[in-house]
């Protein structure tokens, strides 16, 4: 018997006699956590899932926290990761730190005797920003809407510390650091290790865990998904726009390393471990245009793309999948170019680098991306169509392309369900629509998302009870709405817009055009450090700062407002292999 289900079966025999509802304290294997009431919610905030990765263990894999029984106050959020982001950012306020493995849990104060549903939320930040303390993430606003789960959110590295190739960089002493591609992951993953022993301790039930996220965090967690050791760790897995091509390979990686070479004049790993955590923050700022995504570095992952898709369709069937993206996914970088004529140039320009890189490889795929703007143009126009390409291209596509490796996964006797939504409901920011991280904030119930002001609540609450359901059952729908389970050959997906209803194989024509160009990966790395390397050099005024603000980090895409195309054409002509 393991220790996990040992835990869960003493748990579910005490419950009865426990008033966890009269209890702020909480005992786990590395201490005992007093929490903080606060209208009728509990909340323990800075508990420590890992040692704390400095010294020795900087750049290196998460280990598991010492056992304690020590007593600690669990009332104030810990230090956020090194990052670096704009001033119009809530994180630019909040204290950084090497010392940042923490996560914060909410849960209502009742007690019916049974142990609750797990919701573990993964933040967005193209995998360099963001963090749990946000305002847009909190736990409190969540549970009290949703009294019957436990909310959890997390903290990881991000950036510098968590996804940086030393293994092949040459360095003497780079044989110890051979997963540093990938910390941010492993970090997520002992966090869901650390609550599938710990959880119960906190009313939760460690055998229905989900782990929820967008953008970057929606492609962690597919990621994880698609680890072999993830299976048992959780039950669910909700993913929102971002998806396993939200990868980098070792070429991709190796110019981040040598730029860090350079900028610290570094010899070897020993130097680079000496440098400070200020010294490690300078560095991050300048560096922007060359973070990575998580690594292909046959290690943690695959190393070739095709071979990831794969281990996502063979072990993806260990959990429910509930999968989509948003209609107009790219408008939310319509404000950070500063106009819908510079926005326009820059589709029209990616698009044309598009067509005459990969008419290199297949001429074919030309044919279809051609097709596809013609089959849009006449109800869009040609350069919404070519929007509408991107939109499918980077978030659509891949998230059917997941659900359909899911669905197939779960016919090996594992019986694992897969739903499919496409968000339609539009941000209040005019002219942006169903944009990249629109549904966020009625998901999270957040009412200080400024892409949701004001919230729609009634549809905030229509959103969370299938969200929530989901969670706790593995089956999203709700007396109100229903929702059958997706299939390659229905395609039957939830429509979220002025009205919610089913509707088999939506834009059934254009997903037929945009396949066969899934498999040049593009995963939206170099489109959004260029943006970052862009919005640098912007001078920061009052009016920038509020568009800024619409556009941040938090809102689950990048901290930049990313000008997301033009490296694109970078991305194809010097680095992309078929």
């Amino acid at each position: 018997m393991t220790r996990k289900v040992f835990i869960a079966l003493l748990l579910c025999l005490l419950v009865p006699f426990m008033a966890y509802g009269d209890s702020l304290t909480a005992s786990c294997s590395n201490g005992v956590f007093e929490g903080v009431l606060s209208d009728d919610i509990i909340s323990w905030k800075g508990i420590p899932y890992a040692k704390a990765p400095v010294g020795n263990l900087r750049w290196k894999a998460p280990q598991a926290p010492d056992a304690s029984t020590e007593n600690f106050s669990a009332d104030k959020f810990a230090a956020i990761p090194i990052q670096a982001v704009s001033s119009s950012s809530p994180e630019y306020y909040m204290a950084q730190d090497e010392d940042c493995l923490y996560l914060n849990i909410w849960r209502a104060n009742t007690d019916n005797g049974t142990l609750k549903p797990v919701m573990v939320w993964i933040h967005g930040g193209a995998f360099r920003d963001g963090a749990s303390p946000s305002p847009y993430y909190d736990g409190q606003s969540f549970v009290k809407n949703n009294q019957d789960v436990i909310y959890v959110n997390v903290d990881f590295r991000l950036g510098l510390m968590g996804f940086i190739d030393f293994a092949n960089s040459g360095l003497p002493g780079a044989e110890e650091f051979t997963q540093s591609g990938n910390l941010g992951l492993l970090d997520i993953l002992q966090a869901v290790k650390w609550l599938s022993e710990n959880i119960a301790s906190f009313g939760g039930d460690p055998d229905n865990i989900t782990l929820f996220g967008q953008s970057s965090g929606s492609a962690s967690i597919s990621l994880i998904m698609s680890m072999e050791e993830s299976a048992g760790l959780f039950k669910r897995a909700i993913t929102e726009s971002g998806a396993i091509s939200m990868t980098s390979s070792k070429e991709d990686c190796a110019e981040l390393t040598q730029k860090l070479i350079e900028l610290t004049g570094a010899n070897s790993m020993a130097d680079l471990m000496a440098l400070s955590s200020q010294d490690l923050l300078a560095a991050t700022a300048k560096l922007l245009p060359y973070l990575n995504f998580p690594e292909r570095d046959g290690v943690v992952l695959a190393e070739d793309l095709a071979n990831l898709i794969e281990t996502f369709g063979t072990n993806s069937g260990n959990f429910d999948l509930l999968t989509g993206s948003n209609a107009n996914e790219l408008n939310y970088w319509i404000t950070a170019v500063g106009s819908l004529e510079g926005f326009s140039q820059l589709i029209q320009a990616a698009y044309a680098q598009i067509i005459n890189a990969i008419s290199a490889y297949n001429p074919s795929d030309v044919e279809n991306a051609q097709n596809f703007v013609e089959l849009r143009s006449g109800d869009l126009g040609e350069m919404w169509a070519k929007v509408e390409f991107f939109n499918d291209l980077l978030f659509r596509g891949p998230a059917i392309t997941q659900a359909d490796l899911h669905y197939v996964s779960s016919l090996a006797g594992l019986r694992a369900k897969t739903y499919m939504y496409y968000w339609e409901y539009p941000s209040t920011v005019a002219g942006l629509g169903a944009s990249h991280a629109s549904e966020l904030p009625y998901v999270l119930n957040s009412k200080v998302y400024p892409l949701a002001q004001p919230l729609n609540q009634e549809l905030a609450d229509k959103v969370q009870s299938l969200w929530v359901n989901f969670a706790k059952t593995g089956d999203p729908a709700t007396d109100l709405i229903s929702w059958p389970a997706y299939n390659p050959v229905e395609r039957r997906t939830l429509i979220i817009g002025e009205n919610i209803e089913i509707e088999n194989s939506p834009l059934n024509e254009q997903r037929e055009l945009i396949e066969p160009l899934l498999k040049y990966g593009i995963s939206g790395r170099e489109l959004i450090n260029a943006a970052a390397s862009t919005q640098q050099e912007e001078p920061e005024e009052p009016e920038e700062q509020e568009t800024h603000n619409v556009l941040g980090s938090s809102g689950g895409g990048c901290n930049t407002g990313a000008i997301f195309i033009p490296s694109i054409i970078y991305f194809f002509i010097k680095k992309r292999r078929v």
